[in-house]
């Protein structure tokens, strides 16, 4: 008890909460230290428990997904609760999924009869927000995603969220059926939920280890499952993109597909990749990018409509 006043530290609150009664500890504690002269307490204490205090408050911050168990996303009013297990789950959560991907579908318009196919979902923000969206009596939401850290937390997420209308493809896409080495992202000691990066395609500066896992060409994932057909495709495979699209050339040549959004990997504009020219063989123009800003890994959004249906 100091000034009368019982201080109580709880985890799971929001991390303003926690850091103001951090403030209030330490002021308490430097007012009896430096106040109560009887105590007989030295400068330097008064100087180490300041020391203290600010380096506890520096941790809390550095380790505020550790005060979370789920967070909040609101999408223009389409609100879905996100498990946070880690600080890739929790930046995902405060604004670090990709909104372009739904600003693209949103500007050229999202009925209830459209179908979402996310390849590439991570622990699966758009499929969920598409989702709620969309109407919840039948199947319209695929999402795909090999990492199994994060088919746990995509899992886990459309059950918080009793969603009854997604189907999880825990596998990659790629151009054929069979198994596949799949490489795990470095920017960890290990790999935690939400964490991006991992790939078919191996790249030495971010990749260490790697693990097996099935892969199917989407055209024949279609077939097997009996799956709607997509109207609505985003593709984020972390250079994969073109071996992915090979394996979806059946659909692309039936062209339910309206709206599709790409992320090229390691390129800031898609012109200096054969993308938009393989899509334009089958009736796609890119009529929008976005490129990633410097100082971050290159990457690009690019936005393809059906030019019949555009």
């Amino acid at each position: 008890m100091l000034n009368g006043k019982v201080l109580q530290i709880h985890f799971f609150l929001e991390p303003y909460i926690i850091l103001q009664k951090m403030d209030t500890l330490k002021k308490n504690i430097i007012y009896l230290y430096e106040k109560k002269k009887e105590y007989g307490v030295r400068l330097f204490m008064v100087k180490a428990i300041k020391i203290i205090f600010t380096r506890v408050k520096t941790w809390i911050k550095s380790k505020k997904c550790l005060l979370y168990r789920s967070r909040v996303v609101n999408y223009r009013g389409i609100k879905i609760r996100i498990l946070v297990k880690s600080k890739w789950d929790l930046s995902r959560a405060e604004d670090g999924f990709e909104k372009y991907v739904l600003d693209s579908f949103f500007k050229y318009k999202i009925s209830e009869l459209d179908i979402y196919y996310e390849l590439g979902a991570n622990i699966g923000i758009n499929s969920l927000l598409m989702a709620k969206y969309l109407s919840s009596d039948k199947t319209n939401v695929i999402a795909f995603e090999p990492e199994p850290l994060n088919i746990c937390s995509l899992s886990k997420n459309v059950i918080d969220n009793d969603l009854q209308n997604v189907v999880i493809m825990p596998f990659a896409v790629s151009d054929r059926n069979g198994i596949s080495s799949f490489y795990l992202s470095t920017k960890a000691k290990f790999t935690q939920s939400g964490q991006g990066a991992h790939s078919i395609e191996f790249m030495e500066r971010y990749h260490s280890g790697n693990i097996k896992i099935p892969i199917l060409d989407l055209d024949s994932v279609i077939a097997t499952f009996n799956l709607p057909k997509p109207t609505l495709v985003s593709i984020d495979v972390e250079g994969h993109e073109n071996t992915v699209l090979k394996g979806m050339a059946k659909i692309l040549q039936e062209k339910t597909i309206r709206i599709l959004v790409i992320e090229i990997d390691k390129i800031r504009d898609p012109n200096q990749t054969n993308i938009p020219s393989f899509l334009g063989s089958y009736g796609y123009s890119m009529i929008d990018y976005q490129s990633s800003p410097e100082g971050v890994r290159p990457h690009s959004l690019a936005l393809f409509l059906d030019k019949l249906k555009g």
